[in-house]
């Protein structure tokens, strides 16, 4: 998988960063300046989630099989809208994020 580095406008994101194994800084391709473990920057967002036990991979495994549980497996995006604006809370939402806005999920 191809690192990508940030955009030049994120390289203040760096500073905020630090390497889940070791917490050495990282370099602006998402490489551990102390360990020199490299993270994959999809659209430049950095994948800095530590590997977990054998339980955290079955979950992680499941949803990323069925990312919607009790979802249809080939719904599509118009039909999760639709069902979406059936939700006040995911109306709210949607009016409340931009639609190119990027969003960073950082788990609980």
């Amino acid at each position: 998988m191809e690192l990508a580095a940030p955009a030049v406008a994120d390289c203040r994101l760096i500073e905020l960063l630090c390497c889940p194994a070791c917490q050495g800084a990282l370099e602006p391709d998402f490489r551990c300046h102390a360990c020199a473990t490299s993270f994959a920057a999809d659209d430049g967002i950095p994948d800095l989630r530590a590997p977990g036990d054998v339980r955290t991979e079955r979950v992680r495994a499941f949803y990323s099989a069925a990312p919607f549980p009790g979802y249809p497996p080939n719904a599509t995006p118009a039909w999760l809208r639709s069902r979406a604006g059936r939700s006040p809370f995911a109306r709210l939402l949607d009016e409340a994020i931009a639609p190119d806005a990027r969003v960073v999920e950082i788990g609980c």
